[in-house]
């Protein structure tokens, strides 16, 4: 009689697999992440000792279940001795890729400054026109890890309840907005090296309609770690979600650190 299996017993067994299939890993050396399903090692579906399950892809499963006296199958030894030899590798070389993208993401190798200091001419707002326009100057962008990171940059304006993030604009506008040295919406940093520029954004007014705000927030997400990491115009300290929308909230935010 066929008995479910207990709902913490599936989840070592999928937890210990990572859903990847022990027969297809060794068999063929596949670690692809499978749909799958739980299989019974000794064919037994009352038998749901975790010694004797194991996560195999649908296709496996299958073989495995309908093995004839005629060809010779794959045995349960086998399978536990593949099973054995995927946890390993997953302990060994997938865990520890997560453990150190973790690590990565811990530590912000990534900043964004302003040379000029604060109050000094740190970002100017042309509103006269539509679009807006939005040129934030002398940006330096820091990576300070040792690997090469490709970072996309993005203004943060809020609205409503969340906020609208605009691409910087590669092209001059046909106004005049003094010399300027645009950087690029996706700029490539080597390791331990810095790019520096000025950021031009372009605003619709149907997007946004009113900009009045003592700083902005620009996000700059490293390809290198997924994370999107956020920094106020104002003194260009990092600031985390929810963004703040004006001068109250960006103190509070700070202050609470």
């Amino acid at each position: 009689m066929r008995r479910r299996i207990p709902a913490e017993i599936e989840e070592s067994v999928l937890v210990l697999s990572r859903r990847r299939c022990c027969l297809c890993f060794g068999l063929n050396r596949d670690l692809a992440i499978k749909q799958g399903q739980i299989a019974h090692l000794d064919g037994r579906p009352d038998n749901n000792d975790l010694d004797n399950l194991a996560f195999m892809c649908l296709e496996h499963h299958d073989q495995y279940d309908t093995r004839t006296s005629q060809s010779k199958g794959l045995t349960a030894r086998e399978a536990k001795r593949f099973r054995k030899d995927l946890h390993e590798v997953i302990e060994k070389f997938i865990d520890q890729e997560q453990r150190r993208t973790i690590d990565l993401a811990s530590k912000s190798d990534l900043s964004l400054s302003q040379p000029r200091g604060h109050g000094d001419n740190i970002h100017s707002v042309y509103s006269d026109s539509d679009p807006r326009l939005v040129v934030i100057r002398d940006v330096v962008i820091v990576n300070r890890s040792d690997r090469d990171d490709v970072v996309t940059l993005k203004l943060w304006l809020p609205l409503d309840k969340e906020g609208l993030l605009f691409s910087p604009q590669t092209k001059l506008p046909s106004r005049d907005i003094g010399q300027v040295s645009l950087l690029k919406a996706v700029e490539n940093i080597p390791s331990r090296k810095s790019v520096s520029g000025d950021l031009l954004f372009s605003i619709p007014r149907n997007s946004i309609p009113n900009i009045s705000s003592a700083f902005f927030i620009i996000t700059a997400t490293s390809q290198l770690t997924g994370i999107e990491h956020a920094f106020n115009t104002l003194d260009f300290t990092e600031v985390t979600k929810p963004y703040p929308r004006d001068i109250d909230e960006l103190n509070e935010q700070l202050a609470s650190r």
